[in-house]
């Protein structure tokens, strides 16, 4: 169990930097438009959240 959480932490790191290094390559305006899209995102993923916990 340990050395496949261990390669699984690895991989999600792994990813983790990919993404952080494709998203200093693009432009503001496409960083901006990401940002965004996160924050709403975000708000929904709180919303749902709020109802499971009424519903629970």
């Amino acid at each position: 169990m340990g050395k496949a959480c261990s390669m699984i932490t690895g991989i999600g790191l792994a990813g983790a930097l990919v993404g952080l290094n494709i998203y200093l390559l693009m432009e503001p305006k496409e960083q901006h438009k990401i940002k965004r899209e996160a924050g709403e995102a975000i708000c929904e993923m709180k919303k749902a959240a709020r109802k499971l916990a009424e519903l629970g």
